[in-house]
């Protein structure tokens, strides 16, 4: 290495009068720009004595003992105040973490009385439900008020009395499909209107020909479309799905598509465009066979189920 000696273990750049005992220090002096200057100033006959005493405070080299002593006087008065800055810096800190843990504090006693307040709020409600809890029951064994389970027996029974008593004389599901008597009209009727009104039309028509004790189908909660159904003469209530009312609409939809090739034959010039009948049979085409897919025909299947669902609701079983 140019301009370097190694003296009891140290590393001297004769150079830049740079002393050091880490070898990585040494290797990146010699890289810097102010290494590489000096190396071009220096002559190369120049014998540089090298400074083998060190500042143990900022390991800078001295060739004598009393520059070293005169220096450490001072760097050591540098290092202590940049101690005592760093010290005051953490004391400031420790003094704001000590405020902020004050404040704390203060936030979990309020609110550790708010929720004590809750806590009284809470237990008063319960006591409150309780006492009324108790009336209640004292009232039921005085005869005061109405079980419920006497007001959904009373209702039930209302119910059966009406459907086996009042309706008993009432069409089976089959035979009001079976009297359904459809011509050319209800096929044109379901291509102008569409699939769901068309099919929604057809149902409405029969059933208003009925009166209530004599029609097949009966809704007691709209809401829960809850449906009875009269078939092989006993009326029984249709499942969550409603698979059964979903079977009766897709017969009925089924017997007005069987008039399809009937209106063809009649109507001989829905073939030629630009003709009445074209048009008309381009809306039948499109509209009764219900959706263009599975998941549009289950839909329209659902709206026409409403429609009846609305038209059969009872009022108020008495």
């Amino acid at each position: 290495m140019k301009n370097t000696i190694s003296i009891n273990g140290k590393f001297v750049c004769e150079a830049c009068n740079y002393y050091t005992n880490k070898k990585s220090s040494y290797e990146k002096h010699m890289n810097t720009a102010k290494h590489l200057k000096m190396c071009e100033k220096v002559p190369k006959n120049k014998k540089i004595e090298p400074k083998l005493f060190e500042c143990e405070w900022c390991n800078k080299g001295f060739n004598a003992r009393n520059s070293l002593w005169y220096h450490k006087k001072k760097c050591r008065i540098q290092n202590t105040v940049k101690d005592i800055s760093n010290n005051e810096k953490v004391d400031s800190t420790v003094v704001h973490l000590m405020k902020e843990n004050g404040e704390l504090k203060k936030w979990l006693n309020e609110h550790s009385e708010e929720q004590k307040s809750i806590i009284k709020s809470i237990e008063k409600v319960q006591t409150d439900n309780s006492s009324l809890h108790s009336q209640i029951l004292s009232a039921i064994t005085d005869g005061k008020l109405g079980n419920t389970t006497n007001i959904h027996n009373t209702n039930q029974f209302n119910l059966n009395f009406f459907l086996n008593e009042q309706c008993k004389d009432a069409m089976n599901i089959g035979d009001f499909i079976d009297s359904l008597q459809l011509d050319q009209f209800d096929v044109e009727q379901t291509g102008r209107l569409g699939y769901v009104e068309g099919i929604s039309r057809i149902f409405m028509n029969k059933l208003n020909e009925l009166d209530m004790y004599s029609r097949p189908l009966h809704c007691t909660d709209l809401k829960r479309e809850t449906l009875y159904i009269k078939e092989d003469d006993r009326w029984e209530k249709d499942n969550e799905n409603k698979d059964k009312l979903q079977s009766i609409v897709e017969k009925v939809a089924n017997k007005n598509y069987e008039l399809l090739p009937i209106w063809q034959q009649q109507n001989p010039n829905h073939l030629v465009t630009n003709t009445t009948e074209c048009e008309l049979f381009m809306d039948i085409a499109c509209n009764i066979l219900g959706g263009g897919n599975e998941q549009e025909t289950l839909k329209f299947r659902s709206q026409i189920m409403r429609n009846v669902l609305k038209e059969v609701t009872l009022e108020k079983v008495t």
